[in-house]
């Protein structure tokens, strides 16, 4: 889906649990997606805190990073991020998070606009598409 959009990441990190790291790499292969999958340990049940840190030392180089994660850290590290309640992501959901900073580092609470979100539902019927 994210390839379609033309908004592949640079870089992608994962949590290392069993399901999590799957989503992770069929995300990658099934985009075709040029970054690897990068597994952490600390972002298994990550609270939001660990998952801020995580993505504040993502790559310099990186313009657009995915996070695979877990609930109900995810969730709310995005409300965090949009600086207000974020919304309860089922598991599979997909949203992009436009961020206002000049470099990973900066970031922060506050400084996201959520672009979009879509569900897992969704995802599907997106995938059946022929748009693109």
């Amino acid at each position: 889906m994210l390839q379609r959009l033309g908004e592949a990441p640079d870089q992608l990190l994962s949590s290392d649990a069993l399901r999590a790291s799957a989503t992770a790499e069929l995300a990658r292969s099934s985009g075709g997606w040029v970054a690897g999958v990068e597994h952490d340990p600390e972002l298994y049940l990550a609270p939001p805190a660990g998952l801020m840190t995580a993505a504040r030392a993502a790559h310099a180089g990186a313009s657009r990073l995915v996070v695979v994660a877990h609930q109900p850290g995810l969730s709310d590290w995005v409300g965090q991020l949009l600086g207000a309640p974020g919304p309860r992501f089922a598991p599979g959901t997909v949203a992009r998070v436009d961020l206002d900073l000049a470099e990973w580092g900066a970031l922060g609470p506050g400084c996201g606009e959520l672009l979009w979100c879509v569900g897992p539902g969704e995802a599907a019927a997106f995938r059946g598409s022929s748009g693109g």
